[in-house]
């Protein structure tokens, strides 16, 4: 399988974290850390956590070097911090232009609602970044689209929300009917 970096997209609602939680589960990284960072707190703030650290403070991407970063809504990351990341991924170190860099080390899985095949793709992701993902993207269906799954689908979502038990067949039939235009969100 593929331990490098991977964008993961699918339209709204269709857990890409979750998605990637169980890729690092099931990868050879399974026993090192996986942190998700959502790219939708301020800035700065994001910047600090994929930067080299200082000696006061040591960021994400440091503390989970060997496992898995998993950036999630990766498309509201500003454009610079984009093509940072993308330098980061190739070049493999935390502050390139710094000989003193500590490595990425960490495997990084993107989440984004846009499609990288998408014609309207680069608006949204840095060029840069999009080609370090080329051949090295999921796209995560949509529930209407994997209800052969559903039952195991609506047991992890029960288990999650911390109640026990199975649903009924009649429950089921009726969930699987309908559209789940918001897909797991819904």
């Amino acid at each position: 399988g593929i331990d490098g970096p991977v964008l993961l997209h699918g339209e709204p609602g269709v857990a890409p974290v979750e998605v990637a939680r169980e890729i690092h589960a099931r990868s050879s990284r399974r026993a090192l850390p996986c942190v998700a960072l959502t790219a939708l707190q301020p800035h700065e703030a994001i910047a600090r956590e994929l930067d080299a650290g200082t000696e006061q403070r040591r960021s994400t991407a440091e503390l989970v070097a060997g496992g898995t970063l998993i950036i999630e809504h990766g498309e509201a990351l500003p454009a610079k911090l984009q093509r940072r990341l993308a330098v980061q991924l190739e070049t493999g170190l935390l502050a390139p232009r710094d000989d003193r860099s500590p490595p990425l080390g960490a495997r990084v899985l993107f989440c984004t609602g846009v499609s990288p095949h998408d014609p309207e793709a680069s608006r949204q992701l840095a060029p840069a970044l999009l080609r370090r993902f080329e051949g090295r993207d999921l796209e995560i269906p949509p529930l209407r689209e994997r209800l052969a799954v559903f039952p195991e689908l609506v047991e992890a979502t029960l288990t999650a929300l911390g109640h026990s038990g199975r649903i009924s067949p009649a429950a089921q039939t009726f969930l699987r009917s309908r559209p789940w235009p918001g897909n797991l969100v819904q």
